[in-house]
């Protein structure tokens, strides 16, 4: 076991949240991503809070490659206020067809003025109904390892991961038996606290937002409420929760044949 779990830190410690990958990915031909979103650029969201831009979150799709059958979502977080910045990158293998999430691997360091910077590593590897969380203070020279209860249907949502909202979003616009259901319960993993949430999400109204017709959909939990609003194809177009919003950045440039992607999306 310990051999195991000094191999999957060591995984994470080459993942530098600093270093841009300039290569692109490449999508087998004849197959069809499981989100609403290209293999071959990368999306950007900006945050807000009191309504001055803060940070962006850069999210690409990765297609499997070699005997990799999992999709991953590549997310890069860069935030900055009155003297504190984060600076983290986490990626996330998850099951195509059922979007449930595999593994995730995250760096995250976060600065404070005349405090320096502080490295913070969480992993979560997903087996059936148990998920394995490893948590390492590298400063504190600290490791805590737990293994904890993922339900059937559950979901992540890590502190910051902005990403993990895509994969809920297209979990909402997928067909179900019920073609009017218009509310969904979640149990959400949040790996660096070792605990479990209950979402619950209802969709409220259509919005026109410029040139896009959104759906809106109200989020409620224990901890938070927030709002998100989707694209008919189900990409996260905005997220508000209290001060802080959350916008997708689209390219003026930008045609609709473009945004579909060259995968026939």
């Amino acid at each position: 076991m310990v051999p195991w779990m000094l191999i999957f830190l060591t995984l994470l410690h080459t993942d530098n949240p600093e270093r841009d990958d300039t290569k692109e990915p490449i999508l087998v031909v004849g197959s069809v991503t499981p989100l609403p979103y290209s293999c071959t650029k990368r999306y950007e969201w900006e945050w807000i809070h009191d309504g001055l831009p803060v940070g962006k979150t850069s999210i690409q799709l990765v297609a499997p490659s070699g005997e990799k059958e999992s999709w991953t979502l590549d997310a890069r977080l860069r935030w900055s206020r009155q003297g504190r910045s984060i600076n983290l990158r986490q990626r996330t293998d998850f099951h195509a067809s059922s979007l449930k999430p595999i593994r995730t691997r995250q760096e995250k360091r976060i600065g404070a003025i005349g405090l320096g910077e502080r490295l913070g590593i969480v992993a979560c590897e997903i087996t059936g109904s148990e998920a394995r969380v490893v948590v390492q203070d590298p400063a504190a020279g600290t490791q805590i390892d737990r293994n904890l209860p993922f339900p059937d249907r559950a979901v992540l949502l890590e502190n910051q991961c902005f990403e993990h909202w895509l994969l809920i979003a297209a979990a909402l616009n997928r067909p179900t038996k019920e073609k009017t259901k218009t509310i969904y319960r979640f149990s959400a993993l949040i790996p660096s606290e070792y605990r479990l949430l209950e979402l619950t999400l209802k969709r409220d109204r259509q919005e026109r937002i410029g040139e896009l017709t959104l759906w809106r959909w109200s989020v409620s939990s224990s901890d938070f409420e927030a709002k998100i609003w989707l694209g008919p194809e189900g990409t996260l177009e905005r997220y508000r929760q209290g001060p802080v919003e959350i916008r997708r950045v689209r390219p003026v440039e930008t045609t609709q044949t473009e945004e579909k992607g060259t995968d026939g999306r």
